[in-house]
């Protein structure tokens, strides 16, 4: 889900700072939601909450148009693809299992078994014995899951790219669906990659294709009317979903799509002085995503109950983000600067995916 340069820490010159924004809200989204988890069973703040789950099908259509953007009308080969990703997920994200573990062991939560941590750090989905879900132990990382896969199968289209590189990859996809539909498989792997959450991808990969060819002759007006259509679709839909099992690829991604495609048509405002802040929590949107889910380990337990639950949800939630922006600038920022000297030195390593 994440878009910026690989050899660099602010977004690169002609980056498009509508998804930069976007990926922020996506972001402040997730965090809020699963703040909300966190006091649910105490009150009715949680009722209401799944629908800010918006977030991750939003990260999962900008992530379609992002690798499609960042690799259009440029020579990479999909080893040079998947070292620039692997590079960019990879290292903060076992740092947060690392944390994450130390976290555990220090609170008394339940530690991961040896194969559970392999499992973790390679992006393989397992069933967590502790919750019983298809969760890893740092949680939030079933969504890397996907990403992982989805760019394995970029990589290994990106040589024909384009609109043939689409429709390789949603037939894949279908396929997949379509094996859940008729083998209804129960193990963890069968389960994650059998997700019709993947065609959330391939929609941000058509608003990409779209969008390259079709810009220069579309108006802002067309973009107001695609976002607030995204916006109402989301309302109308997710009860859809929540109550009568619409499926989310078309509850929620079906609105995220039309939201990125509605920013983009709107690119000119999203660049303005006032959105810098939200921009800035675009560039650390990443550090925002995994970060958040350690202080959720053991500061809600910190919070006087006699608090009011609105103000202990606002205190957490205010923890949260500022953790994943200490995160994104004491370790993700530092990394990457990093990671950049390295590829200096290595020639044709340097990569902007």
């Amino acid at each position: 889900m994440r878009g910026k340069s690989l050899n660099s820490t602010q977004p690169p010159p002609g980056a498009v700072q509508s998804v930069q924004v976007l990926r922020g809200l996506a972001a402040m989204m997730v965090i809020f939601s699963h703040v909300i988890d966190n006091f649910a069973s105490a009150t009715a703040l949680g009722e209401n909450g799944d629908i800010l789950t918006f977030g991750v099908d939003l990260f999962f259509v900008i992530s379609g148009f992002i690798m499609v953007h960042s690799t259009s009308n440029r020579k990479i080969t999909a080893r040079q693809f998947m070292l620039a990703r692997i590079t960019r997920i990879v290292p903060l994200y076992w740092l947060a299992l690392l944390a994450t573990f130390v976290l555990l062991a220090l609170t008394g939560g339940r530690l991961p078994a040896e194969v559970e941590l392999l499992q973790a750090a390679l992006f393989i989905p397992y069933l967590d014995p502790g919750s019983g879900a298809f969760l890893p132990f740092l949680p939030v990382g079933w969504t890397l899951n996907y990403e992982m896969l989805f760019y394995l199968l970029f990589a290994a289209t990106i040589a024909i790219g384009g609109l043939r590189q689409l429709l390789a990859i949603s037939i894949i996809f279908v396929l997949l669906v379509v094996c859940r539909i008729v083998f209804d498989p129960q193990t963890a792997i069968g389960f994650r990659f059998t997700s019709p959450l993947f065609l959330e991808f391939t929609m941000g990969m058509a608003v990409a294709l779209i969008w390259q060819r079709a810009r220069a002759s579309w108006r802002p007006l067309s973009g107001l009317g695609l976002l607030a259509a995204g916006v109402i679709g989301l309302f109308v839909l997710h009860p859809l979903h929540a109550d009568f099992g619409l499926p989310r690829f078309v509850a929620h991604g079906g609105p995220a799509t039309l939201v990125v495609a509605g920013a983009l048509l709107l690119e000119p405002w999203f660049q303005t002085r006032i959105l810098r802040p939200f921009r800035a929590l675009g560039d650390a949107s990443y550090s925002l995503y995994l970060g958040h889910a350690l202080p959720l380990i053991f500061v809600p337990g910190l919070l006087p109950a006699t608090w009011d639950i609105w103000i202990r949800a606002s205190l957490m939630t205010g923890v949260c983000v500022l953790f994943g922006i200490a995160s994104y600038r004491l370790v993700e920022r530092p990394v990457q600067v990093t990671l950049r000297a390295w590829t200096k030195a290595k020639p044709g390593r340097v990569l902007t995916v």
